[in-house]
């Protein structure tokens, strides 16, 4: 009976047969929040620890992501909510050296009205 529940429990085959459990690069990335080169890179650096399935699967142990977790070595990104600030209004000089430039032609003179269109008649 010990052995169908064995069989029939992922769990209880890694412990019997020392396996460990592996996960897709994507799946990987979703458990750290990092983009899926970031988990390619850490796997050349040797950070985390994999092997290849096929000729292009690859397979990131999950012992291997916990222990990077423990490590310490990923930090999710703080992100802030904070508006980024508005832009200062022009100031007098700053309306000066846009006038000059106009003047000079090296900035085109802004459309005060909409065109009109002549009817045809």
């Amino acid at each position: 009976m010990s052995t169908l529940r064995i069989a029939a429990d992922p769990s209880a085959l890694e412990s019997l047969y020392g396996l460990d459990r592996s996960v897709r690069v994507a799946t990987a990335a979703t458990l750290l929040d990092a983009d899926e080169s970031h988990i390619r890179q850490l796997l050349r650096e040797g950070e985390l620890e994999g092997h290849r399935l096929g000729k292009r699967g690859v397979r990131i142990s999950v012992a291997s992501i916990e222990a990077y977790r423990q490590r310490g070595a990923i930090r999710p990104a703080k992100r802030s909510a904070q508006k980024p600030p508005k832009p200062a209004p022009a100031t007098a000089a700053h309306r000066e050296a846009l006038a000059a430039l106009r003047d000079m032609g090296v900035l085109a003179q802004p459309a005060l009205t909409k065109p009109t269109t002549r009817r045809r008649g």
